[in-house]
Order: C-alpha cells, then sequence, then structure tokens
C-alpha cells in the first residue's frame, strides 16, 4: 500500500493528514491541526503578517518531522487556500517557507478548493450512489459550497465569507452587539443568494472543517474532536441555533471556558462560522446536517492517489 500526506494551509488551522490508499478509498493513519490564524486581518489588510507566516514555518518544520519520524520520506503535498490566495505577499510568502522548509505550496483556486472539498468530505462517509448532496465547508477566509450526486460534482462555488472574515467584518465588539449579529446575519443570505446555487428536495447536507467539527463535538460534549465518533453524525438544525443563542451574548473568554479542549483557537471566531451554518441550512431549507472529518486534505489525497 502507497502511504502519503496531505497539509492544508488554511485562513485559521494548519492540518497533517498521512493515510494509505486502500482499494478507492483514503485510510488515515495521522492526524494533526494547529490554529496559528495566518489570515488574521487579511480581509483588511491583504497581507499576511510576518508573526502569522513564522508560525506556520514553525508548524512545517514540526510535521516535517513527525512524517519522517513515523513514515520517512513519503511524498508530502501541501495546499493554501483563501488567507494565501486573497494575500498581497503571497509571492514572498510562498518562496519564504520554500527555502525554510523546503515545501512547495500549491495555491487552490477557488474552483480547485470546492472540488476537493467534496470528494474530501464523502470520503468517510458512507452515501448511496444516487444520493445528492450539498456540502458546505466554511473556512476562515471563505465557504465552499459543493453540489453532486454521492462522488460525481454537478455544480460548486467559492464565496467570500468566512469564520474569521465575517468576524473582523461584522462582528467586532466582544461580546457582540446584537446589531451586529443581525447585520452579519443579513449578509450571510446575501452572499448566499448572490451565489446562484440551488438545491434539490431530498438532498443530503454535509458539513465539514472547523465549525462543524466543533459544534459536533460540542453537542456530543467531547473534551477534545475525536474524529472516529463524528462521522456521520446527524446535527439538527435546532441544536445549532439552541448554540447560537447560548454564545451570542458571551464574550470570547467565556465561550472558551464553555470547553476549552474543544473551542481553544476558536472561542472568538465560532460564533460568525456558527452563523454562516445556520444561513446554509435556513436559505436552502435543511432541518439537519451530516457531520464529515473530511476535507482538502482527504481530496488531496484522492487526486494523487487515484488521479480523480
Amino acid at each position: 500500500m502507497t502511504i502519503r500526506a496531505s497539509i492544508d494551509i488554511g485562513t485559521n488551522t494548519v492540518l497533517l493528514l498521512v493515510a494509505e490508499s486502500n482499494g478507492n478509498q483514503v485510510v488515515p493513519l495521522l492526524e494533526r491541526q494547529e490554529i496559528p490564524r495566518l489570515g488574521r486581518h487579511v480581509d483588511e489588510a491583504r497581507n499576511l503578517s510576518d508573526e502569522g507566516i513564522r508560525k506556520v514555518e514553525a508548524i512545517l518544520r514540526s510535521y516535517r518531522h513527525i512524517i519522517n519520524t513515523g513514515f520517512g520520506d513519503i511524498p508530502v503535498i501541501v495546499t493554501a487556500t483563501s488567507a494565501v490566495r486573497d494575500a498581497s505577499n503571497r509571492g514572498h510568502f510562498l518562496k519564504y517557507i520554500k527555502e525554510k522548509t523546503g515545501f512547495e505550496i500549491r495555491i487552490l483556486s477557488g474552483d480547485e478548493e470546492a472540488a476537493w472539498t467534496y470528494s474530501g468530505a464523502l470520503a468517510p462517509l458512507n452515501v448511496q450512489p444516487d444520493q445528492q448532496v450539498l456540502v458546505v465547508d466554511i473556512g476562515g477566509g471563505s465557504t465552499e459550497l459543493a453540489a453532486g450526486i454521492q462522488s460525481t460534482l454537478k455544480q460548486y462555488v467559492s464565496i467570500d465569507m468566512g469564520s474569521v472574515r465575517f468576524t473582523e467584518r461584522h462582528l467586532k465588539h466582544d461580546p457582540p452587539e446584537l446589531r451586529d449579529v443581525a447585520v452579519c446575519r443579513e449578509e450571510i443570505l446575501k452572499c448566499l443568494d448572490r451565489s446562484g446555487l440551488k438545491t434539490d428536495p431530498g438532498t443530503m447536507l454535509i458539513g465539514v472543517a472547523g465549525t462543524v467539527t466543533t459544534l459536533a463535538a460540542l453537542c456530543l460534549n467531547q473534551a477534545t474532536i475525536e474524529a472516529g465518533q463524528l462521522d456521520g453524525l446527524i446535527i439538527k438544525s435546532d441544536q445549532l441555533k439552541n448554540l447560537i443563542s447560548e454564545i451570542i451574548p458571551l464574550s470570547s473568554e467565556k465561550i472558551l471556558a464553555l470547553n476549552p479542549g474543544v473551542l481553544h483557537g476558536r472561542e472568538d471566531v465560532i460564533l460568525a462560522g456558527l452563523l454562516i451554518m445556520e444561513g446554509v441550512t435556513d436559505y436552502f431549507g435543511f432541518s439537519e446536517l451530516t457531520v464529515s472529518t473530511g476535507g482538502i486534505r482527504h481530496g488531496a489525497l484522492l487526486k494523487a492517489f487515484y488521479s480523480l
């Protein structure tokens, strides 16, 4: 069996997956998550900070050590998404990381991000061949919506709304003011309406990435995010709305205190992420969502293993 690794550099997180191929599946062997928030203030400044770049460098050095120590010299795919796409100094970032770590970073377009997320989201789930699905990936800088029938992607869109971007743009107070929450909700629905994406009755909503896995872990009252227990979990829209109502009045410090193991690094942006998820369920009329711990890093390895 072939073993490869993929690293996903997002606006908020840097994720590592080491996996092997088994038939047409990706079997995870090791996963890691760090939260350097590379995209802090990138919506306004359009620039990656030196601090954020150095944090990512240190994480990538650590990941290389983990890969080399545990698995030897295996191929590694490194991708970057919204924060790096939007940054005016992305060329400097790519060159710096290449010089310091040896990693060559591939910046995914919004379309590629949606397509790789779609295939990666379905990887850990058992979805019926004729099942229509809508995959939503709420990142720090952008949200990808991808619709299809089981493994066949039909339409997709990348929207510049994410948990970090919309926190910095709309939820500037801690705790947020109610009128700012209302404006954020309105803007989310406008973004979804402008996307032009439509779904049919009977479509299955699948959620991926940190907002959704954090929501799932909170619903299960987990002290840490345990991927194996989250895949396929169904969350009702009422559970989502109840959590939003609970945390709106809270400062980020009090949100963190609810569950430090799960919320650390997300306590100040989780509300915006949940509001985006709520907007998706409301706009498309979903009463529930299914959780997947798959994502870009899984999609990258599917493409590498099977040339999808």
